[in-house]
């Protein structure tokens, strides 16, 4: 078997992946220190299984992977595949090829392969055992191991001889059955103390089991009685419910008769109502069209009178604008008569003007040559004077005008005006009166419309609230029913105390018999519902331990339960009973979040069982969740129940329970299922009472509604007629009243405009009138300064002084001239205004008069139109007075009718109830034989595991009171035979078969014992005479290699104990040419490798291998013995393939080929191969 190749991909130094060919002879590996060379022999040793990362220079497995460089980063994975040829079959049952492959990533994953198979280091280990080929064998030899040799224990150096004796597998079995000697030698202690127990048990379980034997036999005489009886009773009950089922169908059937009876009834009584709200819709329908023909009358008729009254107004009107008219045409002609006199003075006045400005002209011509010293004054003076007078002339002659138009305007007679005022207040107080008068009318129909709309619209809702409550209260009542019902049947089972433990349920029913009994733990508390589930669990069957007052009591009725064979029960006299209560410390875990309390606070008890409750429920917490649960029972230290609300347990001592609850009817739940039923039932009956006093209330609230709608009906006639009375009355007065302010407006507006020019131009005639007389005044004091400085100027001529008296005078006539020029043009202005006001005054009045001219003639015409309609609303109104009438008559009979109808369908109703009742009453029977039957039902499944028909087919001949009789003689023979275990039987065999068979495991356990050591025995006769042969084989081989390695001398192998070969160590002892015999501690470093690898050579003598692979073995020796080392080695060749990594020259001269190992790029290894047989 040869080495073929080592492939390395990522391991070490070898980043890329690196093929080695190995060839035959010696192989030698050369480089430079560092260079990677040992890391070869380390991926050999590695993927045959090395597993200590130390002897592979690392400090933990991944150190192997190639874990990057300067210029190259780290890989993921190493791996290494070697290649053998297995051709000469030197490991048998294998191909002649042989690849061993082992991958190790990063992560620690490892992966190994046998001819690219997957498989486990074990199996490597186990190919190459006992090969000389593994990992540990001596065909891998570097320094280490070389010094291991000189360096070791003597009793450490006999695994050399070991190896090469091929005694390691024979070492592992021996260690195996050590091992299974040692668990032999227990089980065998076990057996025999179990056997020992055993056989106590087994003399008093022989007894048992033979009375309990005799206790089946009549048990099973008695459970088929009672099967018999079973389903005779529920052949009886199953006839009982034929009968009861017979009753409740036709009680069905009469029901569901009468319900369509009422059906029928309550469809009729629909529809004559449906009837009656039409036959209301067409009253209430007439009376409106008849209450529109009426207001359509009277409004025709209000019109009529209306036209009539201003037709006579219009013609009045008419005459008054004819006078006024007429009126304003002589106004008119006067006023141009006086505008043409003006128009003639106004002439007059400009030639007077045009005389007075030539005189003047004339008299400054012939003064303007005089100089006066004082003329600038004088002329001021004068022109002041001008303009005085010029001023007073023109007021004076206004006031001349306005004292002629306040003399020629006439005032107004205001008494007409008077009367028409008074007139006019009469009309709008009569119209506010009528007003006030309709608006009350209207208020009051509008008022009384809304009430009987809303009234009409109650009854509806009232008619269909009482149908509702009717239907309510039917569906309440069988709610009701159903439920006192339930409330019976779990009050029955309570107090048959149904789901208790027989001997439970016998005491309780017979408690009367002994005072100081109180009842069971579930009788005696009150839990809330929300931590029903909680207690139940908690609690489990300590529910149904019975409390009573002292140890006599329980000792009386613990006596009377064995009497009369009912069974057991627990007993908790409270005069013995202490309770359990938490440390302050562990109630501290109270205040965390999810924790409700101590169950024994949260429940309610009387006073005198307080030591009870707490003794049952003082040391357990109540919690909301499993979270919490664990939570707390973790700061308790477990040594406190916890309970969550949906019945999960952490137990004192860590124990969990929980999942689904399967039993949903506990004696809490039944308990607290009766108590919710009661106060349902309570407020289901109030209830029910409450809806028949609503339904009696709504249906006198509906007569009642009915009479009021009535009564307001013939009111709202009542009030249409008055309204429509009103509203002719206010029409006629508000188109009179309008006549009236018509009139009254136009004369008034006359009046005032008259009133206020005549006001007008007499303040003006007093302002000027004060005016004048200051200008007045003004003037004298001029003149009189104007005398004074003409005094002055005396001296300057008589003849002008006359000339200036004169042109004053002359300028005084023409300022007058001028005034009088300017009021004339003023008056002439006003009166031609006056003149167009007037005209236009007339042209309005004509307008006005020829619109009533023409507004009289068609008044004439619609009067003709409107009698003719008023007759037409006459018909319609006798016709539907008579339809009012007919429909009245109808709704009186549908009334009636329907009053009729609705008496029918309470009889019925009355009838439905009394059925229902009936029907209820019956079903509650058929319940009871339910129950029963499923009872009966149950118990067969439970207690005998069969169906009625199969319990039917073993059914008894006897009668029921036969059956009876002989259940009851069977029960006491029963009582006779005593409390007996029957479990005793199965124990009874079972122990006996267990005993049979350990007495016999026994036996085979010590034929192992001594098959083991007769084995171990033989392994070591056969590993003793293996190793003394390979000793004195290798012995021998090393006495005669010596003299040829070392040049002479001579050297032997000796055993430290040859009287124990299993355990002796070996001793080396040495004589160098030219020394005395010594221990190898003794000799030199290079006489010390070089005796050990003579030992090394000698071993391949006697066991040949088909490769060694040497790492630098001759490091420690010189040039002679290397020269010796390496010849030896080439001896060998022709047997062994010899991979050599030196650094000696001796060495590679005897190598066939040198594989060169270098690192041209940092920290990466790289092969060089030579073939020195083919370069020489």
């Amino acid at each position: 078997m040869k080495l073929e190749s080592l492939v390395i991909d990522g391991f070490k130094s070898f980043a890329d992946k690196t093929t080695i060919e190995f060839k035959d002879g010696m192989t030698g590996v050369v480089g430079p220190n560092g260079s990677g060379k040992s890391n070869i022999i380390e991926a050999i040793r590695w993927v045959l299984g090395e597993q200590s990362a130390k002897n592979l220079r690392g400090s933990k497995m991944p150190d192997v992977i190639f874990a990057g460089s300067t210029n190259r980063v780290s890989i993921n994975r190493a791996e290494v595949s070697i290649t053998f040829d297995n051709s000469d079959f030197y490991i048998q049952d294998n191909p002649e090829k042989i690849t061993v492959t082992r991958r190790l990533f990063r992560d620690g994953t490892s992966e190994f392969m046998i001819n690219q198979r997957q498989c486990r280091l074990k199996d490597i280990t186990n190919l190459f055992m006992d090969t000389g080929l593994g990992k540990e064998s001596f065909s891998i030899i570097s320094q280490g191991r070389v010094a291991e040799i000189f360096n070791s224990k003597p009793e450490d150096r006999r695994s050399i001889i070991e190896e090469v004796a091929g005694v390691l597998k024979y070492k592992q079995e021996k260690h195996v059955a050590v091992r299974q000697l040692e668990e032999t030698k227990g089980h065998l202690d076990r057996v025999s103390d179990i056997i020992f127990e055993l056989k106590g048990q087994l003399d008093p379980l022989r007894e048992q089991s033979s009375l309990a034997k005799d206790y089946v036999a009549q048990k099973k005489q008695f459970d088929e009685l009672e099967l018999s009886r079973l389903v005779k009773s529920i052949k009886r009950q199953s006839l009982q419910k034929e009968s009861v089922v017979s009753s409740l169908d036709k009680l069905i059937k009469m029901d569901g008769d009468f319900k369509i009876k009422v059906t029928i009834k309550e469809q009729e009584v629909t529809k004559h109502r449906t009837e009656l709200e039409k036959i209301e819709n067409l009253i209430d329908q007439t009376q409106n069209e008849l209450l529109d023909l009426t207001i359509n009358k009277e409004r025709l008729t209000g019109q009529s009178n209306v036209s009539t009254q201003k037709k006579d107004f219009e013609k009045q009107k008419i005459t008054e604008l004819k006078n006024e008219q007429e009126t304003l045409a002589g106004q008119i002609k006067l006023k141009q008569k006086a505008l043409a006199n003006m128009n003639k003075q106004l002439l007059v006045l400009q030639q007077n003007i045009t005389d007075e400005e030539v005189v003047i002209s004339s008299i400054d011509n012939e003064l303007s040559n005089i100089a006066v010293s004082s003329e600038d004054n004088l002329k001021n003076l004068e022109n002041n004077a001008n303009e005085a007078i010029q001023q007073r002339t023109r007021l004076q002659s206004e006031n001349e005008f306005l004292q002629k138009l306040i003399k020629a305007n006439i005032i107004t007679d205001e008494q007409p005006l008077i009367n028409e005022q008074n007139q006019l207040n009469q009309l709008q107080n009569g119209f506010a009166t009528k007003k006030a008068k309709f608006d009350l009318v209207a208020g009051k129909l509008v008022t009384e419309e809304q009430k009987i709309a809303g009234l009409k619209a109650n009854l509806k809702v009232d008619v269909e609230t009482y149908e509702s409550q009717q239907r309510n209260w039917f569906e309440a009542s069988n709610i009701l029913q159903q439920a006192k019902n339930k409330k019976d049947n779990l009050q029955s089972i309570q107090n048959s105390y149904n789901g208790y433990y027989q001997g439970v349920k016998e005491i309780l029913k017979e408690k009367d018999q002994f005072p100081g009994l109180y009842g069971s733990v579930a009788e005696l508390m009150t839990v809330p519902k929300e931590i029903n589930m909680a207690i139940e669990t908690a609690l489990g069957a300590q529910l149904q331990q019975v409390v009573v007052q002292d140890e006599t009591v329980a000792k009386s009725a613990i006596k009377f339960l064995t009497q009369k064979n009912y069974g057991r029960a627990t007993f908790l006299p409270i005069s013995v009973i202490k309770g359990r209560f938490l440390s302050n410390a562990q109630r501290s875990v109270l205040s965390h979040t999810g924790v409700i309390g101590v169950a024994a606070e949260l429940i309610q008890v009387d006073s005198r069982f307080s030591e009870v409750n707490n003794y049952l429920l003082g040391s357990t917490i109540i919690v909301q969740n499993m979270d919490a649960a664990i939570t707390v029972s973790r700061l308790l230290s477990h040594r406190v129940k916890v309970v969550t609300l949906t019945g999960e347990v952490m137990n004192a001592g860590g124990s969990m329970t929980g999942g689904k609850q399967q039993r949903t009817g506990g004696l809490l739940n039944q308990k607290q299922a009766i108590v919710q039923l009661d106060d349902s039932i309570q407020k289901m009956q109030r209830e029910l009472d409450t809806r028949e006093i609503q339904g009696n209330q709504t249906r006198v609230a509906i007569e009642n509604q009915k009479q009021t709608i009535e009564s307001i009906e013939l009111l709202i006639v009542d009030l249409k007629n008055q309204h429509q009375e009103t509203q002719t009355q206010l029409t006629t007065g508000r188109l009179t009243l309008e006549q009236q302010e018509l009139m009254m407006t136009e004369k008034s507006n006359t009046l005032k405009e008259n009133q206020t020019n005549q006001i007008n131009n007499e303040q003006k005639y007093k302002v000027n009138t004060e005016k004048i007389t200051d200008l007045t005044q003004q003037i004298e004091t001029v003149n009189t300064e104007i005398t004074e400085i003409n005094l002055r100027l005396k001296n300057a001529g008589q003849f002008e002084k006359q000339q200036q008296v004169k042109k004053q005078n002359h300028r005084e006539s023409l300022l007058v001239f001028q005034e009088q020029l300017k009021q004339q043009n003023g008056h002439v202005t006003q009166l031609n205004t006056e003149i167009k006001r007037l005209i236009q005054e007339r042209a309005s009045i004509k307008e006005r008069y020829q619109e009533l001219i023409k507004r009289t003639e068609n008044g004439q015409m619609q009067e003709s139109e409107i009698q003719e309609k008023i007759q037409e609303f006459q018909k319609k109104m006798d016709q539907s007075n008579q339809n009012l009438i007919d429909f009245k008559q109808k709704r009186s009979e549908i009334n009636q009718v329907l009053t009729e109808g609705n008496e029918h369908l309470s009889r019925i109703s009355e009838l439905q109830r009394n059925v229902i009742a009936d029907k209820v009453k019956t079903e509650n029977q058929q319940q009871q034989l339910d129950d029963s039957l499923d009872t009966s039902l149950n118990k067969l499944n439970s207690e005998f595991q069969k169906t009625f028909e199969e319990a039917a087919k073993s059914e008894s001949n006897q009668t029921f009171e036969a059956i009876l009789l002989q259940q009851k003689l069977l029960k006491k023979g029963l009582k006779e035979i005593g409390n007996v275990n029957v479990a005793s039987i199965d124990e009874f065999e079972r122990v006996n078969e267990r005993y049979s068979f350990l007495l016999a495991q026994q036996t085979d356990l010590l034929e192992a014992d001594e098959q083991l050591k007769k084995t171990m025995f033989d392994m070591d006769t056969e590993v003793e005479k293996r190793f003394k042969n390979s000793f004195d084989d290798i012995s021998k081989a090393f006495e005669a290699i010596f003299p040829v390695m070392f040049g002479g001398g001579k050297a032997q192998l000796q055993l430290t104990n040859p009287d124990n070969l299993l355990t002796t160590g070996i001793d080396i002892l040495a004589q160098p040419p030219g020394k005395k015999v010594q221990s190898l501690s003794l000799l030199s470093g290079g006489e010390q490798a070089l005796t050990a690898i003579t030992l090394l050579f000698a071993i391949l003598k006697v066991k040949p291998v088909p490769f060694c692979i040497l790492d630098e073995a001759e490091a420690a020796l010189d040039d002679a013995n290397v020269a010796r080392f390496a010849s030896y080695l080439k001896s060998f060749h022709q047997e062994t393939q010899f991979i050599v990594i030196t650094h000696r020259n001796g060495t590679m001269v005897e190598a066939n080929t040198l594989y060169g190992v270098t690192m041209q790029e940092s920290g990466i290894s790289k092969m060089v191969s030579v073939s020195l047989d083919n370069a020489v």
